[in-house]
């Protein structure tokens, strides 16, 4: 690994901690991309970046939790079905094509734009609604 990677990485590394931290984002929609740049695999990039996850994400939890914004409930109902077929997602990536993988991501990428945009709206709605709405 050449010193301009490990530049690369730690700027990276860098800049998904923040994306985490602030917007609960960073791992895959940083790294992943980043990563296939300087030409690992897709299957690669996403194993490499889910390691990058856990330790941004504990961080992350360890100072959400502090500040009460931790939902022990949530973390059950969602944690463990995707513990259980983050197994399976990574047996079946290993079957198909990179540039299947490319696709999808790219799909991924969109559709998390698309639902940003749609709460965005929504939200925008509702604040519209309660303003006019008689008191």
């Amino acid at each position: 690994m050449t010193p301009t990677h490990l530049l690369i990485f730690a700027g990276s590394g860098l800049l998904a901690g923040i994306l985490a931290g602030f917007l609960g984002i960073g791992g895959g929609v940083v790294l992943v991309p980043l990563l296939v740049a300087l030409g690992y695999q897709p299957v690669q990039a996403a194993a490499t970046s889910s390691l990058s996850i856990v330790i941004t994400a504990s961080s992350g939890t360890v100072q959400n939790w502090r500040m009460g914004y931790f939902d022990l409930k949530s973390v059950i109902g969602i944690g463990f079905p995707a513990l259980i077929t983050a197994q399976i997602g990574a047996y079946l990536a290993d079957l198909f094509p990179p540039y299947l993988l490319l696709v999808a991501f790219g799909i991924l990428l969109l559709v998390t734009i698309y639902l940003i945009q749609l709460r965005k709206q929504l939200k925008s709605r509702a604040q519209q609604e309660s303003q006019r709405a008689p008191n």
